[in-house]
């Protein structure tokens, strides 16, 4: 009996081996979206071929913008977490009632929540801007796609006011038609465009005129509110109207801090997270992870030094979609019957997956550095990642904080041999590779 389970076990192994290909572990080339002399976006989205993508409602996204050049207003349908590769940028998105700018510089961290307006201006004069996101597309009205919906543009982009009547149009802005066609026909420069040296200027340092009008009208209107609300709160009794006050107070600072975590940048350079000779982790993960994308999302970027590779090592919250930046190497993946699912090569570009809990190695070539930025995926939303990944061997691995008792009965060896055995190496996650 025992026999006959332990061959079924063997089969199930190897028939789990079979349905992993060389297309799980290296992701396909991106498709080109949009292409202007301004710049380009180009994602990679779930697919026949890119499964491992659509399995996590996740697709990532590649954006280049010339310097000087605008990403026009917009939102989407799905939430995006984005990594700034090269380059400054100014971001602007509506919160609330008002609109944010943040400054970000290469290494920052930036979640835009689903449904927020927002634009990109690339804040210098004299370098590309490169971001490198990873949208989730849970919640979206097409499950694995994206949906963009722009509010500023004309016949291209198309504008999502477009979808209506003119003369609702002309109504709803209390203008005539002729006025709604000249100001939505006028943009055709796509979603992209070049900014002149002055508007860059004003875009970067003056107050939106118009922003300023509408919160002055707002402040004024917030102050008649104000007056009617006085007037009918002596109706009410002081004690119902003491519990009403507390209820507010509380929702308005909690929607505060809310808003505030939304808004926060992290800079993976300033949060390494493991440092030796060989090289170095930074991650979001942990407290910060609250303000990606809910939780489900956590951030991470690898730099290793020439002739050294990061310890076999597994994630137990997350899938791992990670983006080659700079540098040569290769991927190694185990499969959970102990056979070789993946020994791929890696090159800048390259856009691997790597399953939750299978054990993998990211390995620097002998002659250069390897630097990939890693998004962790929770399998839904329901799910967070707040914790990094768990090794398999070097120092604070899991094989050491086993009883060594329990080890020795393990491989069947004496405990003197498997103590000296787990000795041998002195370094923590990131190590050499002494024997080529």
């Amino acid at each position: 009996m025992i026999k006959l389970l332990l061959l079924a076990l063997a089969v199930l192994a190897a028939a789990s081996a079979c349905e992993f290909e060389y297309e799980d572990f290296i992701l396909g080339e991106p498709v080109e979206y949009v292409k202007s002399d301004a710049g380009e976006i180009r994602a990679l989205m779930g697919s026949h071929e890119d499964l491992s993508l659509k399995e996590r409602d996740v697709a990532l996204g590649f954006i280049t913008m010339e310097p000087r050049a605008l990403l026009l207003p917009h939102y989407m349908d799905a939430s995006l977490v984005f990594y700034v590769q090269k380059g400054d940028a100014m971001i602007g998105s509506i919160r609330g009632e008002s609109t944010v700018k943040k400054d970000l510089k290469r290494g920052d961290v930036y979640t835009v929540p689903a449904g927020a307006v927002f634009y990109v201006l690339n804040a210098n004069e004299d370098e590309k801007l490169e971001l490198i996101g990873i949208f989730d597309t849970s919640r979206g009205s097409r499950s694995g796609k994206l949906q963009s919906f722009f509010v500023g543009g004309g016949l291209h982009p198309k504008l999502a006011l477009a979808g209506f009547r003119s003369g609702l149009l002309a109504a709803a802005f209390k203008v005539s038609e002729e006025e709604i066609k000249n100001v939505f026909g006028s943009q055709d420069g796509g979603p992209i465009i070049p900014t002149s040296v002055g508007m860059f200027a004003r875009l970067k340092g003056q107050e939106n005129y118009l922003e300023s009008v509408v919160s002055n009208k707002k402040h004024k209107k917030d102050e008649d509110k104000k007056h009617k609300k006085h007037k009918d709160d002596k109706k009410h009794k002081k004690d119902e109207d003491d519990k009403k006050h507390k209820d507010d107070d509380k929702k308005h600072k909690e929607d505060e801090d809310k808003e505030k975590r939304k808004d926060k940048i992290f800079n993976l350079f300033e949060k390494r997270a493991f440092e030796n000779q060989h090289g170095w982790i930074a991650s979001t993960l942990g407290e910060d992870v609250q303000a990606l994308a809910s939780g489900r999302i956590g951030v991470s970027i690898v730099k290793l030094q020439a002739g050294s590779f990061l310890a076999p090592h597994w994630s137990k919250q997350g899938a791992e979609f990670g983006v080659v930046t700079n540098g040569t190497g290769s991927l190694q993946v185990a499969l959970p019957n102990g056979t070789n699912g993946v020994d791929a090569k890696l090159n800048a570009g390259t856009i691997f997956h790597v399953p939750q809990f299978f054990p993998a190695s990211q390995i620097a070539a002998t002659h250069e550095c390897l630097e990939f930025v890693s998004f962790t995926v929770a399998a839904d939303s329901r799910s967070e990642v707040t914790e990094g990944i768990q090794f398999l061997a070097g120092r604070g691995s899991v094989l050491e904080k086993l009883e060594l008792g329990i080890l020795a009965l393990s491989f069947n060896l004496p405990d003197h041999l498997v103590s000296s055995f787990l000795a041998s190496q002195d370094d923590a996650a990131i190590l050499a590779n002494d024997i080529q």
